[in-house]
């Protein structure tokens, strides 16, 4: 029976996917599936993956033309069929015990939601101990920190199927820049059910200077305003109301230093919500 679905994105992942996949396989936790997308990679991501999928039957590929990372997530999701889903970046790669440990204090606890903690594998061997406890278990409180205190991203939360299922929560088509966050914030802003392990069992890499992940800055600005937009819904009491304009207030400031030349019009996006922004100084 599968108990977890573990869902990894592949773009161009030649030179990590086989590390990630590796570590998957590895996992003392045997119950899961693994859905690679690969999304209409040009290099050899397709023919790694596909090597591994002959020699483990619980991987299941899909292919097809590049349409972006939130139409790829959501994808994966709707092909799933484990009663708790996790996704894995493809340069990024996990403990063996991943699996087990969040699985048991869902089950123990249960939770919708288990976040854990992250390492963050820096240049020259150097390793940041992420903490992601959040300040309370309450998901309207957790997500405020989402905003711009915890880390947005799926890949340290394994999320019941249920979850999906009742809060009718999916991938926005077009949102590619914090898609996940997205995510996140709009199943926490449904109730839901959250515990939190206090161990460290996703490797997040940032050693590659030219990755996505490590450049944030150089999106479009308009495609950071799209999710402060897609987001704003869901903010409603006032501790997230300070925790979004404080984010507002960040991305319009680093605007003006990293994207102006490439985005003249960058204060028309930003107007609408230039009135609640307390701590941006705009030019």
């Amino acid at each position: 029976m599968v108990m977890i679905s573990v869902l990894v994105i592949a773009y161009n992942a030649q030179n990590t996917i086989a590390r990630c996949i590796d570590s998957i396989l590895n996992q003392s936790y045997a119950e899961f599936e693994l859905i690679i997308i690969d999304d209409g990679s040009v290099d050899k991501t397709l023919e790694i993956i596909t090597s591994y999928s002959l020699r483990d039957t619980r991987i299941k590929i899909k292919t097809r033309e590049n349409l972006g990372v939130a139409y790829s997530r959501q994808e994966g999701l709707d092909m799933a069929v484990g009663e708790y889903s996790i996704f894995v970046d493809a340069d990024d790669w996990v403990e063996p015990t991943f699996l087990k440990s969040l699985y048991e204090c869902a089950i123990f606890s249960n939770a919708e939601m288990v976040i854990c903690d992250i390492l963050v594998e820096r240049p020259n061997n150097k390793v940041e101990y992420l903490c992601e406890r959040p300040k309370s278990l309450q998901s309207n409180e957790i997500l405020g920190q989402m905003i711009c205190e915890l880390h947005g991203s799926l890949c340290n939360k394994l999320i019941s199927k249920s979850a999906y299922a009742r809060t009718r929560v999916r991938f926005l088509p077009g949102l590619d820049c914090c898609e996940d966050q997205y995510v996140v914030m709009s199943l926490l802003s449904k109730g839901l059910t959250v515990s939190y392990l206090n161990e460290a069992l996703y490797h997040y890499d940032k050693t590659n200077e030219s990755s996505i992940t490590n450049n944030w800055l150089d999106f479009p600005v308009s495609k950071r305003v799209l999710f402060i937009k897609s987001v704003q819904p869901l903010i409603v009491e006032e501790e997230q109301k300070q925790y979004f304009n404080n984010y507002i207030g960040y991305v319009a400031y680093t605007a003006t230093a990293s994207s102006k030349s490439a985005c003249p019009n960058y204060k028309e996006l930003f107007e609408e919500f230039l009135p609640n922004i307390k701590q941006a100084q705009i030019p």
